[in-house]
């Protein structure tokens, strides 16, 4: 064999062999990794030694700060008392409950609200979810053994459950930035109460069609499921409508869009209260305008809020029971022109006050033309 050909088979066969040694190294690495059983590997060929890994087991992260997958072992324990309804209902009716001042309660006139004005159909059509948000094993416990002492058949139904959140789900919420030039101690109690609702919202996105974010301390009217699903049929496509016009109150979406919205709440946790952070779902979900349902469904009655330097007489003044509200008033279209229906909505009080002011402009402008007509 001449010295050429020597050469030629050598050049060939020395990548080669560098290829396949790359091959079966890669390998090892990716069989080391997935064991994860050792921190310190030492990779030694021919007595010498090439190359060192530290493979460290990561902490498993349910905080989900990162906003990636959410981890199944989310909600392995999250079940506190009742069951899980064989099939998916309509509705979840999403409640987040926390300990609040002076040792009030509004939760049992909430849920007495909800359960006496629906009927025995629509019952079977909904899944009231109590999240117990305390950080205090003790009071969640206290108040779902309460609740499952006043509701025991429903809880058995699977109409009622109770839920509890891990707490290595929440962030730090010792080191929080000030925001909405809020004191510290609301900041921390509005960043805790996104992670809150985000939790509700990820738990539910697989339990019903529709999801309704609701407070503890609200009650509702007669036949309430009704009125919803008949202003549900005027809107085919919607990112939320709202039963409520206060805060975070009875809004409703689609379930297949709780993951996104708890994201973005986690997301921006610390930044904004989600009373803000949903209006800006709603845009980047395409819906660049509230709407709301008047008369409103749902009116919040308590005074005591979770937060210890807060107090809360607010009420919805388009609730359907507030006297001061009138019905809709039906503006008549031009002569020869069918435009679309509208209803606008006006409050009694303002509206005397308008057609007042607007008279007395009317008067006003009639006495200066009389004025000109006569120089």
């Amino acid at each position: 064999m001449g010295q050429g050909m020597k050469c030629k088979i050598l050049t060939i066969l020395i990548p080669l062999t560098v290829l396949v040694s790359l091959m079966i190294w890669t390998e090892s690495e990716r069989l080391m990794v997935r064991d994860g059983n050792t921190r310190l590997v030492l990779r030694e060929i021919n007595g010498q030694t090439l190359r060192e890994y530290v493979i460290e087991r990561q902490p498993q992260d349910m905080s989900l700060s990162r906003i990636g997958e959410i981890p199944p072992q989310l909600f392995e324990n999250s079940l506190v008392a009742g069951k899980v309804r064989p099939n998916k209902v309509k509705f979840t009716f999403a409640i987040s409950c926390i300990e609040r001042q002076q040792n009030t309660t509004y939760i049992f006139s909430t849920i007495d609200s909800l359960l006496d004005n629906a009927n025995s159909t629509q019952k079977e059509q909904i899944v009231i979810i109590i999240l117990l948000a305390d950080f205090v094993q003790a009071s969640k416990q206290k108040l779902s053994n309460a609740l499952v002492r006043r509701y025991e058949e429903h809880f058995e139904s699977g109409l009622i459950r109770t839920i509890q959140a891990p707490r290595d789900f929440y962030p730090d919420l010792d080191h929080l930035k000030i925001t909405y030039h809020h004191p510290m101690l609301r900041v921390k109690w509005r960043s805790k109460q996104n992670y809150d609702f985000a939790y509700l919202m990820l738990y539910s996105r697989h339990v019903a069609e529709y999801y309704l974010q609701l407070e503890d301390d609200v009650t509702t009217v007669p036949n309430y499921i009704g009125l919803m699903e008949d202003f549900m049929t005027r809107y085919k496509i919607f990112t939320c409508l709202e039963f409520s016009e206060l805060g975070f109150i009875a809004k409703l979406f689609h379930s297949y869009d709780l993951e996104k919205l708890a994201k973005m709440l986690m997301l921006f946790y610390n930044e904004q209260p989600n009373d803000v952070t949903y209006l800006h779902f709603n845009e980047l979900m395409l819906q660049f305008r509230r709407i709301v349902r008047k008369p409103t469904l749902f009116q919040h009655h308590g005074y005591y809020s979770s937060l210890s330097i807060k107090r809360r007489n607010t009420t919805d003044m388009f609730f359907v029971g507030n006297p001061n509200f009138t019905l809709p008033v039906m503006r008549r279209a031009s002569k020869g022109i069918r435009g679309p229906e509208a209803e606008i909505y006006v409050e009694r009080e303002k509206l005397i006050r308008q057609m007042k002011e607007k008279n007395k402009k009317i008067k006003k402008r009639q006495l200066l033309s009389i004025s000109n007509k006569r120089h």
